[in-house]
This record gives C-alpha cells, sequence and structure tokens, in this order.
C-alpha cells in the first residue's frame, strides 16, 4: 500500500473490505450458534454478494445488518415452523432488506465500537502507518476526507 501512487483510494479499497469481513464473519458467528441445518446450509446469492461489494457503508451497520437479519430469521423461523428452503430465503430476504435500508436511510441503530472489541491485525497495521483508529474504521464511513485527515494528524 505504501508504494502506491493511489494511496489513499488504496486504503479506502482496504477499508472497505475490513467492512465487507466484518459482515462476514458477523453472519457466520450467529449462524454456527444455530444448530439447525438451514443454518448450516446457508449461502449467500450471487446477487446479494454482489450488492454488499458495491455498498459503501461502515463495518458496524453492515455487522449490525447481519445480526438483526439472523435474529429476524431465527424468530420468523421459531413462530412459522417453516422448511429449510423457505427459512434461508427468509433469511436472505432479511438481508437484502437490511442492504436497502442502508441505502436508502441515514438512519442507524448499530453500536459503535467498544474498547474492548479485538483489534485485527490489518487495523492496527493501518493505525501504525496511517494513524487510522480501528474504532475510526469500524464505525465511520470509508472517505477519503477520513483517510487525509489522519494522515495529517499522523504528520504532527
Amino acid at each position: 500500500v505504501l508504494k502506491r501512487e493511489d494511496i489513499k483510494d488504496s486504503i479506502i479499497n482496504l477499508w472497505r473490505k475490513i467492512n465487507l469481513g466484518y459482515f462476514y464473519n458477523t453472519l457466520e458467528y450467529y449462524l454456527s450458534k444455530i444448530s439447525e441445518r438451514w443454518a448450516q446450509e446457508f449461502l449467500l446469492n450471487e446477487n446479494t454478494r454482489q450488492r454488499l461489494e458495491n455498498i459503501i457503508t461502515s463495518a458496524r451497520r453492515l455487522s449490525f445488518s447481519a445480526y438483526k437479519s439472523v435474529n429476524s430469521t431465527v424468530g420468523f423461523h421459531e413462530l412459522q415452523s417453516t422448511g429449510t428452503k423457505h427459512t434461508q430465503n427468509m433469511l436472505l430476504h432479511e438481508i437484502n432488506k437490511y442492504i436497502s435500508f442502508i441505502e436508502q436511510s441515514d438512519v442507524d441503530y448499530s453500536k459503535p465500537r467498544y474498547d474492548k472489541m479485538p483489534i485485527l491485525s490489518v487495523e492496527r497495521q493501518l493505525y501504525d502507518l496511517f494513524n487510522l483508529e480501528p474504532a475510526i474504521l469500524y464505525n465511520e464511513v470509508p472517505s477519503i476526507g477520513i483517510v487525509e485527515n489522519c494522515m495529517l494528524l499522523d504528520e504532527f
């Protein structure tokens, strides 16, 4: 990253990948807590993966979306006693609903990063190199302005 001419764009792309990783890790974490077959066999379709790749938002909103999608689907499954395929489609619907909500609204019900939350090694490196704090990486939407401000602070 340091040797690239487009260093700020590279940081933004890396930041977006980190945010996407938070979504997938949160989804995997909550699905792993469910012992039923529908959760173990769930896969995102290509359309939803593409929407996630293209969305520009914070890791905290993506993590919250993954958590709420699983939570809502579990409640639906328990109440309706639906089959595996129906429940998986419901989870897919919930994920897409939250993606649409993020795209269309600035309302944010997610919680900020806490001090006890583990720090990824890539987050630590971004902090060491560019003064981008893990809390900023998690809580904020990736932007060139934030990267520039953090890099300016690092020069002092």
